[in-house]
């Protein structure tokens, strides 16, 4: 059954909107508290008064920082200049080892008919970020998918987009790897060129479950935290308020964020995919982009992933411009993508 778009307005408009109407409402709150405070001041003296008056400015100085920093904030996902009318998008059946439905999609161009035809496909997955929905990756998959005529598989992870649950759970990395195992089972997909996408910590998930993955034949991984120890270690406050106001758990154990944390999957030699003898080097099935200054995820995470994949220059793009989602950038990053993919599906 084809289903509509209806998530044109769910992410970011609604979800930013909203975070920052709760940040002007404490924000106001304080103010006007510390402002009652500063009214009465004949009766507070010395250092009391002096932190008052310390706090009453720098939070309004942190107020106007936070709310312009968010305001400016597009995560590249404004969608509504995008053109699906010549795409058709279908629910995908995938539920999680816990029972719970991931809300999951396949996009597909109108010249395909899934009923009819069973022939293989060369096919995309998409794993979007944290915080984020399916969606996110919109503009990276789907011009080639569109042009080319694959197929494109993608869905909300555990407490995001429509999908129920904890976002801060890292079991949703094994949600991944098992709905790239239920692509896998599809009779249109052509086993032999499948490619992952990942955006964020969907880059991480690609890096943990696609990039080794014997049935894979690339993988494309965007602003990714490789290292996931040290991405929570070398956060700002200010990054760590935002994360918190977006409902990330700081409590996640250091265990799981060495788990998962991708560096502890690269090979530098390669992979040997299944039928292979000998591994695939690393230059032929990996695309690594980033930001420079990227202020979520540091591009050191991608340097030391080009270091660890023994990755030439040809394989990595860093961006001396934009920001964690490639604002300003995306129109290129979705060429660098397309070109990548189209080599490698030819070989």
């Amino acid at each position: 059954m084809t289903i509509e778009n209806s998530l044109h307005d769910y992410f970011p408009k609604k979800i930013w909107k909203t975070l920052i109407l709760r940040i002007k409402l404490v924000w106001i709150l304080l103010d006007l508290a510390l402002l009652c405070l500063l009214i009465f001041q004949s009766k507070i003296q010395g250092f009391l008064l002096a932190s008052i008056w310390t706090l009453f400015i720098g939070l309004n100085l942190t107020s106007f920082f936070l709310l312009f920093h968010l305001s400016m904030g597009t995560l590249a996902t404004n969608w509504d200049d995008m053109d699906y009318s010549d795409l058709i998008k279908r629910d995908f059946h995938f539920v999680n080892k816990d029972g719970v439905k991931n809300y999951a999609y396949i996009y597909h161009s109108k010249a395909i008919d899934l009923q009819k035809d069973l022939s293989p496909k060369k096919t995309i997955i998409g794993l979007h970020g944290w915080g984020s929905h399916h969606r996110e990756m919109d503009r990276y998959c789907l011009p080639i998918v569109l042009k080319e005529n694959y197929v494109y598989f993608t869905y909300d992870a555990r407490g995001q987009g429509q999908t129920p649950g904890n976002k801060s759970d890292f079991e949703q990395v094994e949600d991944a790897e098992d709905f790239i195992e239920l692509v896998l089972k599809q009779p249109f997909v052509d086993k032999k060129n499948i490619v992952v996408v990942g955006m964020s910590l969907g880059a991480a998930k690609t890096a943990v479950v696609a990039y080794p993955h014997p049935d894979i034949k690339a993988v494309v991984m965007l602003s990714g935290p490789f290292d996931l120890v040290l991405t929570k270690k070398i956060m700002t406050v200010q990054e760590k308020i935002i994360f918190k106001l977006f409902g990330y758990s700081f409590a996640v154990p250091e265990e799981d964020l060495m788990k998962y944390s991708g560096t502890n999957y690269f090979k530098p030699e390669g992979i040997i995919l299944r039928g292979d003898t000998e591994p695939t080097p690393n230059h032929k099935r990996v695309l690594l982009l980033a930001n420079r200054n990227d202020p979520t995820v540091r591009v050191i995470n991608t340097e030391r992933a080009i270091e660890a994949l023994n990755l030439p220059p040809e394989n990595y793009h860093i961006y001396a411009h934009g920001r964690h989602c490639f604002e300003g950038n995306e129109y290129f990053v979705s060429l660098e993508i397309a070109d990548f993919i189209r080599k490698v599906m030819t070989n």
